[in-house]
């Protein structure tokens, strides 16, 4: 039992190092949906209907299964004044887009208009994970239209090439400057803004020395604050652009006309954006008409399709749940993909028989089946337990391991009572789904703290099978949690105290974080 237990805890500490390969492109993606999420908190607060509009805009997840063939759409768009909102967190506070002059659909402004606005949201971080970053300071929003202006003017410059992997794209940059840290204006002029920080001054010139192109030019950036203003930390203080730190929302501006009229654009970004957003608008007979023309339309592209038919069914329309299934039957992969992350937006009754059915379809390739069982963690339904649990019994690794995420999810989501019919469960399952129980158990308890009581955890303990497992749980926590009561451990099983304190050392050492280069 001791060697079983101890090749498990080798398992769980190879699987972290593994992961730190995606570690740094996990980061960008963990801040990108900081940004994203601040931005529609605080659009919220601002009066704004905001809905996330760029697919999996708020989702951790990596698809490494799946090249990503979709064309950029702004991130958030309003639903009662119909602006649109394309959000750009940095570790840095700068103004600044990727661009590409090889690729149009890669340029800094595709898809965006002159009255759209660019968010920038600057990002710390607050932990040890890759996820583990929060925003700090004001949003900034620019106008896309101002952005033009500037960039026309001159007032701009590039970086670097980013290389072959990244389209050669460079970062497109406007000149501005950033309070580090909290302080007071203290003098303004054409020349430089002063700053009180701390008790110290420092002036902040408002011209800019470039070179580029073997010449020097000068930029210059105009004061975005005034004498005797407080700064936040990140603040911009001057730019070669305006900036503003709320936009009014005018509900009257829009309605489901303006979303209508948009799946008639001859751009796909605003069809795209225009099939999305009917969907909230259930009580119009004029939106839904507008959409099922569109999902006849045999020129439209799929993805602009698959979003039609979401809509459709969101707004309870035969239509769209046939075209649904009809994808999902056709038994391609990317299809199949794209369709189960729209239902995963969708009202989750309405779509959860739709990706289970994929999840417990074996004719269909293991990847899609990866995307349905992560599906099922995104809707969090407690309805999806027991699909989840047979998972643990496939013989795709894969497979399981998203179905471990998915439980995951689902019991973060739901009560204490639900958890504790997550333990019973354990009891009576076999050794495969005991594994994959345990890994859920274990991290719930590590992200709620002490909301089981160890009594419970202990109580899963019925058979020498089981032993292993608790041991697994058990160990995997923080010690501290348990110092007081391990004598309690020892009383109820003297293999367990063993196992759950060698794992204890096992897990804690610095040499499992050693690598050999």
């Amino acid at each position: 039992m001791i060697y079983k237990i101890f090749s498990e805890a080798i398992k769980e500490v190879s699987a972290r190092l593994f992961a730190k390969t995606y570690e740094s492109f996990l980061e960008k993606i963990a801040i990108g949906v900081i940004g994203v999420k601040s931005t529609l908190d605080t659009l919220q607060k601002q009066g704004h209907n905001p809905i996330p509009m760029e697919k999996g805009t708020t989702s951790f997840k990596i698809w490494a299964s799946f090249k990503t063939k979709r064309f950029r759409v702004p991130d958030i768009v309003c639903l009662n004044c119909g602006k649109r909102f394309e959000v750009r967190a940095k570790t840095k506070p700068e103004i600044s887009m990727s661009h590409s002059e090889r690729d149009p659909d890669r340029a800094w402004d595709y898809g965006l208009t002159d009255e759209d606005y660019v968010v920038i949201v600057s990002c710390k971080r607050r932990g040890t994970k890759p996820i583990d970053w929060e925003c700090v300071g004001p949003l900034h929003f620019v106008l896309v239209g101002d952005l033009k202006a500037a960039h026309t003017k001159g007032n701009t410059f590039f970086t670097k090439s980013k290389g072959r992997e990244e389209g050669f794209e460079r970062r497109l940059i406007w000149p501005a400057k950033f309070a580090k840290k909290l302080g007071k204006v203290v003098e303004v002029n054409e020349e430089f803004v002063k700053l009180e920080v701390n008790g110290r001054k420092r002036k902040y010139s408002l011209t800019l020395k470039r070179k580029q192109n073997d010449e020097e030019k000068s930029i210059k950036m105009m004061p975005l604050v005034k004498s005797g203003e407080n700064v936040a930390e990140n603040q911009a203080i001057a730019s070669v652009v305006d900036i503003k730190h709320e936009i009014p929302c005018k509900k009257s501006e829009a309605n489901e006309e303006i979303f209508i009229n948009l799946l008639s654009s001859s751009s796909r970004v605003d069809r795209f954006i225009g099939a999305k957003a009917l969907r909230y608008f259930p009580n119009s007979p004029k939106a839904i008409n507008a959409l099922k023309e569109k999902l006849n339309d045999s020129r439209e592209e799929k993805l602009i399709l698959y979003e039609v038919a979401a809509s459709l069914l969101e707004l309870n329309q035969k239509e769209g749940e046939e075209f649904i299934k009809e994808t999902l039957n056709s038994h391609d992969p990317y299809s199949i993909h794209e369709i189960i992350i729209s239902l995963c937006e969708l009202t989750p009754s309405k779509s959860f028989k739709l990706i289970k059915n994929v999840l417990v379809d074996e004719t269909l390739p293991e990847a899609v089946r990866v995307t349905a069982a992560w599906g099922l963690g995104e809707l969090k339904l407690k309805e999806a337990t027991k699909v989840l649990i047979d998972t643990f019994n496939s013989i795709s690794s894969e497979i399981k391991k998203e179905a471990a995420r998915a439980l995951f999810q689902i019991t973060l989501a739901q009560n204490n009572e639900y958890f504790k019919e997550l333990l019973d469960q354990f009891k009576s399952q076999n050794e495969k789904v005991r594994e994959g129980l345990s890994w859920v158990i274990a991290k719930t308890l590590e992200n709620r703290g002490n909301s089981s009581s160890l009594s419970d955890i202990l109580d899963l303990v019925v058979d020498e099978n089981s032993k292993l497992w608790v041991s697994y749980i058990l160990g995997t926590q923080n010690p501290s949690k348990y110092e007081a009561i391990k004598e309690e451990i020892r009383r109820k099983d003297e293999k367990v105290f063993f196992a759950v304190n060698l794992l204890w050392v096992i897990l804690r050492s610095w040499i499992w974080e050693l690598k050999e280069y």
